[in-house]
């Protein structure tokens, strides 16, 4: 059987950490051969860092923009350039805090009080880069929106035919390449016929594509994808529900 699992929200609730009781049934899952997945809104960069002994599983990043397959790590698809040179202007024009992924480097603005803070680049693999010399963007993430100027930025970003998701209570807009979701890479890289746990807007392409959808209700606020199993965002639950799923 194959698993795929969201990680913020739906397996680690304090951005850092996986709890042991969730990484036991993971590691079950392993030995038992089924084949386990992760499909993050984090690029891969900081996605190894929340995952230690998982690392040769499929991953998925950056909402599906890149993946990472027996060590190698691939883009799917990079923002537009003509999309590259409009969202610097905005974050120049309107002095935006945000965080602007390339393939592994990065270019960021983050206040200290941000939550996204303690995920970023934890582990100093790569080089933040200043704004302008990025010149291989491929996810950004505008955060602290006031919400009129999310609005507005958000009609801006869609005539230029991006994806934008919008988290909700975070005022922040993630924003990829048309075509880029979690289920798309997925069927990049052959994972097919899954159950799938996800939490948030982000994890909607892939639990609607799932053979069965859990849904962590972390974010009580969004109504879950149809069909899902309905799960409380606490450990024990998780793994109880994960150990019961992988012994049918």
């Amino acid at each position: 059987m194959n698993f795929v699992f969201d990680i913020d929200g739906t397996l680690s609730f304090d951005g850092r950490t996986i709890a042991p009781a969730i990484t036991q049934v993971l590691t079950n899952l392993i030995r038992d051969h089924h084949k386990v997945a992760f499909a993050s809104a984090r690029p891969i960069r900081d996605l190894l860092p929340i995952i230690p002994g998982f690392d040769q599983q499929p991953l998925i990043g950056g909402n599906g923009v890149m993946t990472r397959v027996s060590g190698k790590l691939s883009v799917l698809q990079p923002l537009p350039p003509v999309a590259v040179q409009q969202l610097k202007q905005l974050i120049e024009r309107h002095h935006l805090d945000y965080v602007m992924d390339g393939t592994w480097n990065y270019a960021c603005q983050v206040s200290n009080d941000n939550p996204i803070l303690r995920q970023l680049d934890p582990q100093r693999l790569a080089q933040r880069q200043s704004l302008a010399s990025l010149n291989d963007p491929v996810k950004v993430i505008l955060l602290n929106l006031a919400p009129a100027l999310r609005a507005k930025i958000k009609r801006l970003l869609i005539t230029l035919n991006l994806v934008v998701i919008e988290h909700s209570g975070e005022g922040s807009l993630d924003i990829t390449a048309q075509g880029i979701n979690k289920a798309h890479a997925l069927a990049d890289i052959g994972f097919e016929h899954y159950i799938a746990f996800g939490n948030d807007e982000n994890d909607r392409s892939m639990l609607a594509c799932a053979q069965q959808a859990i849904w962590v209700t972390s974010k009580p606020e969004l109504t879950p994808v149809s069909q899902a199993i309905i799960c409380p965002p606490d450990a024990a639950a998780i793994a109880k529900l994960i150990l019961s799923l992988g012994q049918r």
